[in-house]
């Protein structure tokens, strides 16, 4: 930070002599100084809520009507990218620490103004970076994202292929060649679309684009979905993709006629059942508000809606009456929102909200009244009326969010305690990281001292072996004879207790030894159950990773060079990585399916149907095994809407030609309700426990 920029500064202390002091001071040495003094938690509260700060100094003083943990405190409240000088009154070096320790950026005794000018520059120069990296992270997902706008707007049909296969296509490529979803065309050679007397050209314009790296434009006869046949003029040119080299086809037909660009533009950005703004819309209008933030502009709140007990309302709605409920639920909360809050449909019960200059206390009363709103409809379902309640997820959009996703999984995280509370749903709640930060701090964190023990253990634990393989049968419903195990991991402690992954996933993968860990379980795996089938026994096994299988480009090529010593046949070894993994690396983990398929491999996703949308993340995976999370399976054998929730999800998942695995069977009840459900597998404590030995007795299943 240039000493010509305004520095606005925060000083909590109780001496307004001394505040007046230090503004003098740093006048003196060139800063432009806009200065607020506050002398209670109250005040700091307000000044944060008001404006972007540059620093925050804090003297600690006997005088002193708070603790400079509350100050630290709020400014985790506000969610702030502030940095905190706290100035000791003592001489105490301990005092340092302790002060580091609270949560300040760096602290200093008092009298120090020498090294108090240099810390202070160095902060200040550190939070310049931070927002410059911030706003060129913006500026390139703005660009990105107008690309991409201009691809999915364009009039022309644009495609990205590679290798001759379809990895992108617009919505005019889509609707040219007669297909409903650009998916359809994922696996469709780009030859297949045109017709056999246009093939021997198009090799030919295929080769002279591989020489000359471009084309020119050129006839074809495309064939559409239905088997018609039009004529286009087709153009070729070197392209990049996520990335990825690749070449880009533009086919363009003669002008028709048809709605306007404008007419065209606001049908595309609204919902067809509830008339708000549909995703993508309310997608480029937070990347906006974010951007707006970040320069310092006006915030926003940002809101998340979710429809409490989905499943009943469908079942009482009926397919048809369920669009009457939605439509019913956008105008409850059009009605409790300005005109100018963007309101939108951005998930099947799932709706947003993104509202310019709200007070974290507006915005607290605003989402309570959404929630009152819901709970107040009495919505239309044709003839019936169906009761509901929703959670109201909060978060503000200010200087420091980092993006549009990092504001997403904020309200995730909102949603979650709702439904996480006692009774779930039907709540509002306002993101505050303090919470967060509590619970992380009591599942234990890689700086404490029992932490650093369990990662000593585990880093021994690789090294000489020691860690422990437990394996439970995952048995078939459909009368398979094969058997089949999970492979769980547990750390021995230095008192003989085995520890559960629970217990030390979290921090290997902190720590970045979860690709350690990977590789030793699946070595280790895949030795026992060679062992297996050296006996004559017909096993395979399901090994589970962390999310650093899907990061670390030098996994799969060591995994193929381990599969090939062990001369395993095909689909003995599913891989299988859980949900919320796949759904913050969705692209690693699609790649990752996409080359396990070649090594003869099979790929599993576990813990599924936590998330808001499970089904739209599973379109993007190549996975063959989907296991349940085992919440879906309480209250199973005594709510009837849960076993009907259950066989719907199934039946999904078999329609999309998933094989499901059903875990924590626990009572001869719940099994008699599975066998009923279409599931595929089932394990559980009840069937079989987890055991340091393949010795479970199949017998063909149930």
């Amino acid at each position: 930070m240039n000493n010509s920029e305004p520095l606005h500064l925060i000083i909590a202390d109780p001496s307004q002599n001394e505040a007046e002091e230090l503004v003098s001071e740093l006048r003196n040495a060139g800063f432009a100084t806009r200065a607020q003094h506050v002398n209670s938690v109250a005040a700091l509260e307000e000044a944060l809520g008001r404006q972007r700060w540059d620093l925050l100094v804090c003297r600690r003083d006997s005088e002193m009507t708070y603790d400079p943990a509350e100050v630290v405190g709020c400014v985790r409240r506000a969610d702030q990218d502030l940095p905190i000088l706290l100035v000791e009154n003592g001489t105490e070096l301990d005092r340092l620490t302790a002060g580091l320790q609270l949560g300040a950026t760096d602290v200093l005794l008092e009298g120090e103004e020498e090294r108090f000018m240099l810390v202070l520059r160095r902060e200040l120069d550190n939070l310049a970076q931070r927002r410059g990296r911030r706003q060129a992270e913006l500026a390139m997902q703005e660009s990105e994202r107008r690309n991409q706008l201009l691809l999915d707007t364009s009039s022309s049909a644009i495609a990205y292929v590679h290798e001759g296969m379809h990895i992108y296509v617009n919505r005019a490529y889509t609707e040219l060649f007669g297909y409903d979803d650009a998916d359809d065309l994922a696996a469709m050679p780009l030859l297949d679309m045109i017709t056999e007397g246009f093939h021997d050209d198009f090799k030919h314009r295929l080769k002279q684009f591989d020489l000359e790296e471009a084309s020119e434009g050129f006839p074809i006869e495309g064939v559409r979905r239905d088997g018609s046949v039009f004529v286009a003029d087709m153009s070729l040119s070197v392209a990049a993709y996520d990335g990825e080299p690749c070449m880009q086809v533009l086919i363009r037909q003669e002008a028709q006629e048809g709605p306007s660009a404008e007419e065209i533009a606001q049908l595309r950005a609204r919902d067809a059942v509830t008339g708000l703004f549909n995703r993508p819309y309310f997608i480029e209008a937070l990347e906006a508000a974010v951007e707006e933030a970040e320069q310092g502009e006006v915030g926003s709140a940002l809101f998340q809606i979710e429809l409490d007990d989905a499943g009943r309302i469908r079942r009482e709605a009926g397919l048809s009456g369920m669009d009457d409920v939605l439509r019913d639920v956008g105008m409850a909360l059009a009605e409790v929102c300005d005109e100018d809050t963007v309101l939108a449909r951005i998930g099947d019960e799932t709706f947003a909200g993104l509202a310019r200059d709200l007070t974290r206390d507006a915005a607290a009363a605003l989402a309570e009244r959404m929630r009152a709103a819901l709970e107040d409809l009495l919505a239309s379902a044709g003839e019936r009326t169906v009761r509901l309640t929703g959670s109201v997820g909060v978060t503000l959009v200010h200087e420091h969010t980092a993006g549009v996703q990092a504001a997403l999984d904020q309200l995730q995280r909102c949603i979650g305690r709702l439904r996480d509370s006692d009774p779930p749903g039907n709540g509002a709640y306002v993101f505050d990281p303090a919470d967060f930060a509590a619970a992380k701090d009591q599942s234990g964190d890689a700086s404490d001292e029992r932490s650093q023990e369990i990662l000593r253990l585990l880093a021994e634990g690789i090294k000489t072996n020691a860690l422990v393989l437990l394996f439970q049968p995952i048995i078939s419903l459909r009368g398979e004879a094969r058997e089949h195990y999970e492979v769980y991991l547990r750390l021995p402690d230095a008192d003989g207790n085995l520890l559960r992954p629970d217990e030390f996933i979290g921090l290997a993968e902190q720590a970045g030894m979860g690709g350690r860990v990977d590789r030793w379980v699946v070595l280790n795996a895949i030795k026992r159950v060679s062992q297996q089938r050296a006996e004559g026994r017909d096993t395979r096994v399901t090994i589970n990773l962390t999310h650093a299988a899907l990061t670390d480009d030098s996994f799969l090529p060591w995994l193929r060079v381990a599969l090939k010593a062990a001369k395993l046949p095909k689909e003995v070894v599913i891989l299988q990585y859980s949900e919320q993994a796949a759904e913050t690396y969705l692209k690693q983990a699609r790649a990752f399916g996409e080359a396990i398929a070649e090594l003869d491999c099979r790929v599993g996703i576990s813990h599924f149907g936590c998330s808001v949308n499970p089904f739209g993340t599973l379109r993007h995976l190549n996975v063959d095994f989907v296991k349940l999370d085992g919440s879906i399976l309480q209250e199973l054998d005594s709510v009837p809407e849960k076993q009907d929730d259950l066989r719907s999800m199934i039946q999904d998942l078999e329609g999309l030609g998933k094989t499901t695995v059903v875990p924590m069977v626990s009572t001869a009840n719940v099994l008699a309700t599975l066998f009923s459900s279409g599931a595929n597998y089932v394990q559980g404590n009840y069937l079989g426990e987890p055991t340091p030995d393949m010795d479970f007795e199949f017998e063909g299943g149930f």
